[in-house]
């Protein structure tokens, strides 16, 4: 399997004016999108660098577990989800379930490490969101 780097880093955050004020506002990075969960939450997608991201998840409750502070996930950036779920299972690694297409156009593959951290896979698609310029290619 090979990982291109980390796409994204995902925080649970209680105030999203003051999270904006501090990620956009302070440190000068660029809000990108939202999207809705359906459970209540929201992501909003803030770009850092070319090809890294900061998503901010608010509204509604954090789901239970290892995912109840402000760590959501992170996600590794791979060029084949198909491989990395066939890797994952060649080692006997537990994932989620099948990679599937996220509301972001993107493919994503999840699993946890062992002390239950979640990771996320995932596989740009031909239109992500998080690259607008392709979005007419």
């Amino acid at each position: 399997m090979k990982i291109s780097g980390i796409a994204h880093t995902a925080f649970n955050v209680a105030d999203i004016h003051r999270s904006l004020e501090f990620y956009c506002g302070g440190l000068g990075l660029e809000k990108l999108f939202e999207l809705q969960l359906g459970d209540g939450r929201t992501i909003c997608y803030l770009k850092l660098s070319e090809r890294d991201f900061i998503e901010l998840f608010y509204g509604g409750s954090a789901k239970g577990g290892a995912n109840a502070g402000s760590y959501e996930h992170f996600c590794l950036e791979v060029e084949d989800i198909r491989q990395v779920e066939a890797e994952l299972k060649e080692k006997g690694i537990a994932y989620d379930g099948p990679p599937s297409q996220g509301l972001d156009g993107n493919f994503q593959l999840w699993t946890t490490d062992p002390d239950g951290n979640r990771i996320e896979f995932m596989q740009y698609g031909a239109h992500p969101l998080q690259f607008p310029e392709k979005a007419g290619q």
